[in-house]
């Protein structure tokens, strides 16, 4: 029988090992639906400029790339959420207000036949020590996958 202590230690551990992506940048990682494959990563820095808008960042701005293809069986439509995680284990959550006045390669929500590709392009407001490790993709149907940056 575990102690309540070492059974919260013993959690503790599987879930730091479980976070952890276990394949190279820039290698794509698959759930049921989707493949994601990270095309791009770069610090743009504390403001995010455009011939349109700018954007202060409480930290720095991690601009992230991603390449998303139907592996489904069928016609499917990505509906998901990112998040960057650092090499310190602190997750970020997209700063949608940064991301919208970014120019983005491909139109995100549309429905995809099966071998085809979007693309997708997140602004991510992290500490100013972070090092970005992965970004975490979830599909509203599927498992969450670690993407390695």
């Amino acid at each position: 029988m575990i102690k309540l202590a070492s059974g919260f230690a013993l959690l503790a551990s599987i879930a730091s090992l479980v976070g952890t992506p276990t394949a190279n940048a820039g290698t794509p990682v698959r759930d049921n639906n989707f493949e994601y494959t990270v095309v791009d990563a770069v610090n743009i820095g504390p403001r995010l400029q455009t011939p349109d808008a700018w954007r202060d960042a409480y930290g720095m701005f991690e601009v992230v790339t991603v390449k998303i293809t139907n592996i489904g069986g069928k016609r499917n439509t990505y509906f998901g959420s990112m998040e960057l995680v650092d090499d310190q284990g602190r997750v970020a959550h997209e700063d949608s207000a940064a991301s919208i006045k970014l120019p983005t390669p491909d139109t995100t929500f549309r429905a995809m036949d099966v071998g085809e590709s979007t693309t997708i392009r997140a602004v991510f407001d992290i500490p100013t020590d972070a090092h970005p490790s992965h970004v975490v993709m979830q599909d509203l149907l599927s498992d969450e996958v670690h993407v390695p940056l």
